[in-house]
C-alpha cells in the first residue's frame, strides 16, 4: 500500500506505469539533489585545502627565507667574534660584535615568538592571514628591532675591522635579499 501513498489523489490509483513514473521522478529529483550537495561540498572542500596548501606554501617560504639570512648573519658574527678575541682581544671592536650578535639573537627569537603565535591562532580569514604575512616581515617589525639595520650595523663593523672583501659583498647580498 506504500505506493498509495506517493501517488496524488487525482491520479487513477490502478494505473502502475504512473507509480512508476512518479517515483522515477521523486529519485531521479533526491538523487540529483543528493549530488549537488555532494558536489557543493567536495568542492568547498577541495577549495579550502588549496587555500590552506597556499598559505601554507607561502608562509613556509617566507619564514625559511627570514630565518635562513638571520642564521647566516649570525653565524658571519659569530666568526667575526672569534676573530676579534684572536687578533683584538680586549678591544671595544669585541664588544661591540657582541652587543651585535645579542641583538640578531634577540631579532631570531621575537621572529620565531611571532609565528608561534600565529600557529596558535583559529583558522584566520584571508584579510587575517595577509594581515599576519605582513606582520611577520622582517622589515616592518612592530616588536624589537627590525633586520635591515642590524644588517646595516654588520657591515659598517666588517667594514670597520677591514675584514675581505667578499666578507662585505656577502652581508650586502643578505641586505638585498
Amino acid at each position: 500500500m506504500s505506493w498509495v501513498k506517493s501517488v496524488a489523489s487525482s491520479e487513477d490509483v490502478f494505473d502502475e506505469d504512473v507509480d512508476d513514473i512518479s517515483l522515477q521522478n521523486k529519485e531521479w529529483k533526491y538523487n540529483m539533489e543528493k549530488r549537488a550537495k555532494d558536489g557543493f561540498r567536495d568542492g568547498s572542500d577541495a577549495g579550502k585545502e588549496a587555500s590552506l596548501q597556499a598559505g601554507f606554501n607561502m608562509g613556509y617560504t617566507e619564514g625559511a627565507t627570514k630565518t635562513t639570512v638571520i642564521g647566516q648573519l649570525k653565524g658571519i658574527m659569530s666568526a667575526v667574534r672569534c676573530w676579534c678575541k684572536v687578533q683584538l682581544p680586549g678591544s671595544p671592536a669585541l664588544a661591540s660584535v657582541t652587543d651585535l650578535l645579542q641583538r640578531l639573537e634577540t631579532h631570531e627569537d621575537g621572529l620565531v615568538e611571532d609565528m608561534r603565535k600565529a600557529q596558535q591562532r583559529p583558522p584566520p580569514s584571508v584579510t587575517e592571514m595577509v594581515d599576519d604575512m605582513e606582520d611577520l616581515n622582517v622589515e616592518e617589525r612592530n616588536q624589537g628591532e627590525s633586520l635591515k639595520p642590524l644588517l646595516k650595523c654588520c657591515l659598517d663593523l666588517v667594514t670597520e675591522l677591514g675584514l675581505p672583501e667578499e666578507l662585505k659583498l656577502h652581508i650586502q647580498q643578505l641586505i638585498d635579499t
